[in-house]
C-alpha cells in the first residue's frame, strides 16, 4: 500500500526502541503508516499522519536503518516546517513512542 499525491519525502535515519523499553515486538516494515510526533521548543507537541515509511530493509526492534518517510500532499507544508535537516522526531503507534528518526535530506 502506498500513499497516493506525496507532497515531501524526507530521507531519515530511524532508530527504533528495543521491545524491553516499550518499543514494537516485530520490525518495522516498508509500507508502514505510523505517526510522527515533533516535539517544539516550547513544550509544545505536533503530531503528524498521513504519512508513509518506505524502507528498503526492515528495522528490528533495537536497530536502526535508513528509509524515507513519504508525506500526503495534505499535511506536507506542516511536515516541511516542523522537520527541517537535522531535526529529531519521534515515531509513533498511537501515543506510544516506539523510536526515533533524524531527517537527513529533502529526498
Amino acid at each position: 500500500m502506498t500513499i497516493s499525491n506525496v507532497g515531501l519525502r524526507l530521507g531519515v535515519r530511524i532508530s527504533l526502541l528495543d521491545s524491553d523499553l516499550g518499543g514494537r515486538k516485530h520490525p518495522l516494515m516498508d509500507g508502514a503508516r505510523p505517526l510522527v510526533r515533533v516535539r517544539r521548543s516550547e513544550g509544545e507537541q505536533q503530531l503528524i499522519g498521513l504519512m508513509e515509511v518506505r524502507l528498503a530493509e526492515p528495522v528490528a526492534p533495537g536497530g536502526t536503518g535508513e528509509g524515507v518517510l513519504e508525506f500526503h500532499e495534505h499535511v506536507a507544508e506542516v511536515a516541511r516546517a516542523f522537520l527541517p535537516v537535522g531535526a529529531m522526531c519521534d515515531i509513533c503507534e498511537g501515543n506510544r513512542m516506539v523510536g526515533a528518526a533524524e531527517i537527513l535530506d529533502v529526498a
